[in-house]
């Protein structure tokens, strides 16, 4: 797999993970299964697996446990111990990565700039970015969003991210949830 095929499946599996975790759609399973079919055979058989995994009533289960005031807050705010008091600070340096790459978190999910679907759709984003720099051979917007995906995953994923997974897993509502939060583990890297 060369490194343009590898972005656009990077890609392509944070856009599912994001699906999963912000409220559920009425037809998540459909989008689901769209997504899988362009991955490597591995990954479209879990988020296959993942898609048949999605019971009637998901949408009840994210609202009670994930939505707010929920048992498994899904804001990096809620989780990164310096933002105590300063979650103006971290809700300001996530919008800035947005508007640096032009990235409308409004569209995806208004309230919730810091939500873990909304920055996993960003990364997303800039893996989108990163192929399509790779297609129309830009190296230096190539090196700027690999750049960006370093900085936004060491400033803010990576200080929060697997404590959020832990907790889903862990409290879990229905089977899906837990394999939402394994299959993120394995194609993020993080334990």
């Amino acid at each position: 797999m060369n490194a343009l095929q590898h972005d656009l499946q990077v890609a392509t599996t944070l856009r599912a993970l994001s699906l999963m975790l912000r409220a559920p759609s009425a037809d998540l399973k459909a989008q689901l299964e769209a997504l899988a079919e362009p991955l490597v055979e591995d990954h479209r058989q879990a988020l296959l697996a993942l898609a048949r995994l999605v019971p009637e009533d998901l949408e009840q289960h994210y609202h009670r446990h994930l939505g707010p005031g929920g048992d498994c807050p899904t804001g990096e705010s809620d989780y990164v111990p310096q933002a105590a008091g300063s979650k103006g600070a971290v809700l300001a340096d996530v919008a800035g990565f947005y508007r640096a790459f032009r990235f409308d978190a409004s569209a995806e999910m208004p309230e919730c700039p810091d939500h873990v679907a909304i920055e996993l759709s960003f990364l997303s984003w800039l893996h989108f970015k990163q192929a399509h720099a790779l297609h129309e051979a830009q190296p230096d917007n190539l090196e700027i969003c690999r750049d960006a995906v370093a900085r936004f995953k060491s400033e803010h994923l990576d200080l929060w991210l697997s404590r959020f997974l832990d907790r889903l897993e862990a409290i879990s509502p229905v089977p899906f949830y837990a394999h939402v939060a394994r299959f993120s583990r394995a194609c993020l890297s993080i334990h």
